[in-house]
């Protein structure tokens, strides 16, 4: 994930453990630099700007890194596949967590609340099955920018050409080769 350069006002508080209003106070006086949006009026603050204002009031730059942390979602009912993905993406992938379901519903519900980076779906799941959460996905507007990657032990049925036309970026088969695999996950993350 690249370091993000432009932070609000709001993930700013969260960083310094502040009140939103009292972020927009150190802008307004000049303690903390940001630009604002002639358009929108909301502010931004750069990075750089952020890591001085830290640094001067002694707040640990691995609070923002923190906040940068990647996130990817597996959604897969097979619990022993979600535990070696997991530990591939650990061992892989240093800084990024994972969150899981089981089932279609429950990670459809999970995805719109977390906001993950990218989501790895099972094309064959209970409740909702992999392809009708791709379509979900794509066309809820607080989710379609979620890249998603779907995972199938059924290749040649012709679910690989549904998946990604409902969304998924690309269809890998079971078993995985991790390598490979998490190797992509870092490219597209």
């Amino acid at each position: 994930m690249a370091k993000k350069e432009l932070y609000t006002t709001g993930e700013v508080a969260k960083i310094c453990k502040v009140a939103l209003r009292t972020v927009q106070l150190y802008c307004e006086r000049g303690v903390l630099e940001a630009r604002k949006s002639p358009v929108t009026g909301h502010r931004r603050i750069l990075r750089p700007s952020l890591l001085q204002f830290m640094r001067k009031h002694g707040i640990p730059a691995a609070k923002l890194n923190e906040m940068e942390r990647s996130l990817i979602f597996i959604a897969d009912d097979d619990p022993r596949f979600v535990k070696i993905l997991t530990s591939a993406i650990a061992l892989r992938i240093p800084g990024c967590d994972v969150a899981s379901a089981g089932d279609g519903y429950t990670a459809l519900i999970d995805i719109s609340s977390a906001k993950p980076d990218v989501v790895v779906i099972d094309i064959r799941m209970p409740k909702v099955d992999g392809i009708e959460l791709c379509r979900k996905l794509k066309t809820n507007a607080r989710t379609r920018r979620i890249k998603l990657v779907a995972v199938t032990a059924y290749a040649g049925e012709g679910y690989e050409s549904r998946v990604t036309e409902a969304g998924a970026m690309k269809c890998f088969t079971k078993p995985l080769n991790m390598v490979e695999f998490t190797e992509y996950l870092k490219k597209i993350l």
